[in-house]
């Protein structure tokens, strides 16, 4: 608050400098904001995803790979108000456990401050959908074979996390 004193800036202008700060250093926001704790490794993986329009990360079984992916699109989608995210994944049960394994189940259990930025939360055997309060969302799509991989079209995504890539169709 002394900085805000000190330069008299209105609340609207500390927090769009707070929000440029924390877009370029998004592995602070999420150990500073939303409480989460990362490794070296990990952080230097989440600043990749966030400089880059594509990231791919080839790592062993048990590095946490796709927990990592969901706090890097939870983050974007908290620092970048109206984003539409989407995760893809071979089929929906496996889109939809990111969203109800790694998101709900454990970052929401791990930060408060995510808690409080969760609108709703639609998780069922035909949707899987979180929305925060900036406007931002996340959706669990399909991309298997048959008619599953058609619930995509049309859909207009900003950002886009594929799961088990290896596995998803061309």
């Amino acid at each position: 608050m002394v900085f805000a004193l000190e330069k008299n800036l209105d609340k609207r202008t500390i927090f769009l400098t707070m929000l440029s700060y924390y877009k370029k250093r998004p592995d602070i926001f999420i150990m500073e904001i939303m409480g989460i704790k990362l490794n070296l490794y990990q952080r230097i993986l989440v600043r990749g995803f966030f400089q880059n329009k594509i990231s791919m990360w080839a790592m062993g079984r048990g590095l946490g790979k796709s927990w990592l992916a969901a706090v890097c699109l939870v983050a974007y989608c908290l620092l970048n108000p109206n984003t539409k995210a989407g995760i893809l994944a071979p089929s929906f049960r496996q889109a939809k456990s990111v969203i109800k394994e790694k998101i709900i189940d454990e970052l929401m259990n791990q930060s408060l401050f995510l808690r409080e930025e969760v609108k709703s939360i639609n998780c069922s055997i035909q949707q899987a959908e979180i929305t925060f309060c900036n406007g931002s969302w996340i959706k669990a799509f399909p991309m298997g074979v048959g008619n599953e991989g058609e619930k995509i079209r049309g859909a207009r995504l900003n950002v886009i996390l594929v799961d088990e890539y290896a596995y998803v169709g061309k």
